[in-house]
């Protein structure tokens, strides 16, 4: 049986939407930013809803956090193919394969990329 894809967006959110505040003030330092982890969630949930700036916004700053991370790089990626930006999306696919070249996905994104264009 398939969900309709607004009860998958649905189920995401709110199992996310508890867990990141929780989430947040256990990885954040008292007065410092939130971790690169809760940035992550939060750009998936946005990724979801097809808010794909406010995706970028979060995974920028995720990458400024951990900016050795294939899977950040790999989302990044993913939100500029969903903006068009076939470009930028194959130049963080490449440094995703780059951080960890046994990472499948970033590989299989650029695929993605060369069937568009």
């Amino acid at each position: 049986m398939r969900f309709p894809t607004f009860v998958l967006v649905a189920i995401l959110i709110l199992g996310l939407g508890f867990a990141a505040p929780a989430q947040e003030a256990q990885s954040a330092p008292p007065g410092g930013a939130p971790s690169s982890n809760v940035h992550l969630e939060k750009a998936k949930v946005k990724l979801a809803l097809k808010h794909y700036n406010e995706a970028l916004q979060e995974l920028l700053q995720a990458l400024q956090q951990e900016p050795k991370s294939a899977e950040i790089c790999n989302f990044i990626g993913l939100t500029y193919l969903q903006m068009g930006q076939l470009d930028a999306a194959r130049t963080y696919f490449k440094k995703a394969s780059k951080l960890d070249s046994k990472y499948a996905r970033p590989y299989n994104n650029m695929g993605a990329v060369y069937h568009v264009r």
